[in-house]
């Protein structure tokens, strides 16, 4: 469905329930959009990716943004790259934040990404609970949220409040929409397990995928577990031709970027 039309949808019912003083700050004439940021990333880089988007959302939204409260250390052999100077420029000195930490059991010295793409390693999360909880309060506490975006481990943020909220009983959301650029799998077994158990989330999603992602056939097969996108009801998928980055090609960007916003 449209995203206003789902927005309008939602207001209606959050019209009948008693709204905090804070969360009824943001003017209802714009957008009230959130961003959560990839691994490796910052609010200031995250502003500067998602250029192609604010152009297509126009001027009438307000972007926010949750960080991470780790830091990014570069680990030789572990991850795939040092940060790149475009990467650190653009960051305007912010310290490159990620949301969690994990471990496997991979004994083997290859890079992290070739260990969680494994389908025989097992993956355990380190601190996810605090950054479902960052996530749930900014909700809750306000100002109101239309839309969280979430870009590559952002998504699992989302992933993981959406598991969370299952288990305890709920299956909806308390925002509208999320929209995923590079979405990700959970690949904590333990923490995926509500939706190995074949439960889904009521909420609207779009999950973007770039097909020269490195990361695009772990996103989409999820190392032989539950895909992302089969976490939620008629999830919308959606995908561009270029890597580990938003689409910036056109006409096709254009054409995702208009598909998200309308």
């Amino acid at each position: 469905p449209p995203l206003l039309v789902l927005l309008h949808s939602f207001a209606a019912v959050m019209a009948s329930q008693e709204l905090s003083a804070t969360a009824e700050e943001a003017p209802r004439d714009r957008l009230q959009v959130l961003l959560l940021h990839g691994r490796q990333s910052n609010s200031n880089l995250v502003n500067f990716q998602i250029s192609g988007l604010k152009t297509a959302f126009g001027k009438d939204v307000d972007y926010h943004f949750l960080e991470g409260n780790t830091t990014w250390v570069y680990r030789p052999g572990i991850d795939l790259h040092d940060a790149d100077p475009m990467s650190v420029s653009l960051s305007k000195g912010m310290d490159f934040k990620v949301w969690f930490a994990h471990a496997t059991d991979d004994t083997r010295d290859r890079p992290d990404l070739f260990q969680q793409q494994d389908p025989g390693v097992t993956v355990t999360y380190d601190g996810y609970d605090a950054a479902v909880d960052a996530l749930l309060e900014r909700v809750s506490e306000g100002p109101r949220v239309d839309v969280v975006v979430g870009l590559f481990e952002g998504s699992l943020v989302v992933h993981l409040a959406a598991a969370r909220l299952l288990q305890q009983g709920c299956s909806t959301l308390p925002w509208p929409i999320s929209v995923f650029f590079g979405s990700l799998p959970i690949r904590d077994d333990n923490l995926a397990a509500v939706f190995a158990g074949g439960k889904k989330a009521t909420h609207a999603t779009i999950h973007v995928f770039g097909r020269n992602d490195e990361y695009y056939f772990y996103g989409r097969r999820a190392a032989g577990r539950i895909a992302p996108e089969d976490y939620y009801e008629a999830a919308l998928v959606l995908e561009h031709f270029e890597g580990h980055r938003l689409p910036g090609m056109q006409p096709l960007a254009g054409a995702i970027y208009s598909r998200v916003a309308t």
